[in-house]
């Protein structure tokens, strides 16, 4: 993943906002409410794998090999479980994309307000921020992350991230956080048994919702409004709550992964 994939996501995102009249962007109410989540339980998918990497970085081996099903050995007694992080080919958590977008029309309910003109346009602009996505991808030559949910998830995290710190990953950094989402996915027997469309709908929300936040954010820069700039890093951490329990501050994004000090 290119280390420069989170900042060229903001320009890309900004070019939208472009698209909105005055009269629109004021029909917007942004509300994050827990409905955009297609997957209600991903967030505590996510939290029980960083948990039992806590654990383990706090030298409690024993209490995380019991988590993970594992003996002193380190044989495995029990199933592979939603904890257990291994590396796995992206493959596994891709999906056959229907031709037509799912999501804009749904998350048009819970971030639209004004009629019906303000759902078309806000469906408009999700629509563009999906193509951009992809094309992006095209462009950084990383087309094994077209209709990836490993790879959207990524991105989500890298540029709420970026919207409320700053800052941007590494390029290996980027890859180590891509793997471990990915190897994650695999690992929930409840992911691999999603049709394809579920696995599209999340595809969707991850790419819209940090398009959304990185959106308002930029927006408010420009327009020297912060509280709109307030609006996008309130959903960068809204987002970022489907991966962590606890402040960014406390979480490192290294080139092996996520680990916790």
């Amino acid at each position: 993943m290119k280390k420069y994939l989170n900042l060229f996501a903001i320009i890309f995102t900004f070019t939208i906002v472009l698209t909105f009249t005055e009269t629109t962007r004021a029909q917007y109410q942004y509300n994050y409410s827990s409905n955009m989540w297609v997957n209600s339980g991903m967030n505590l998918l996510f939290q029980k794998r960083w948990a039992t990497a806590r654990i383990r970085a706090a030298g409690k081996t024993q209490l995380a090999d019991a988590l993970e099903g594992r003996t002193a050995s380190g044989r495995q007694t029990v199933a592979p479980s939603e904890n257990v992080l291994r590396r796995v080919p992206l493959t596994q958590t891709s999906f056959k994309a229907n031709p037509s977008p799912i999501m804009p029309s749904v998350l048009a309910a819970n971030f639209a307000e004004g009629g019906d003109a303000a759902v078309r346009q806000f469906v408009k602009v999700s629509g563009e921020l999906l193509k951009n996505y992809e094309q992006m991808l095209i462009t950084n030559r990383e087309t094994r992350l077209k209709n990836n949910v490993a790879g959207a998830a990524t991105f989500a995290l890298m540029m709420s991230r970026s919207v409320l710190t700053g800052k941007d990953l590494t390029e290996k950094q980027a890859e180590a956080v891509l793997q471990d989402i990915n190897s994650l996915l695999a690992s929930s027997e409840n992911f691999r048994q999603l049709p394809d469309d579920e696995k599209q709908k999340m595809y969707e929300v991850f790419v819209i919702t940090s398009g959304l936040a990185a959106m308002l954010h930029q927006q408010g820069i420009e327009e020297n409004n912060a509280e709109k700039s307030a609006q996008g890093k309130d959903l960068a951490k809204t987002i970022l709550s489907q991966f962590f329990d606890r402040p960014l501050d406390e979480i490192e994004f290294t080139e092996q992964g996520v680990q916790f000090p």
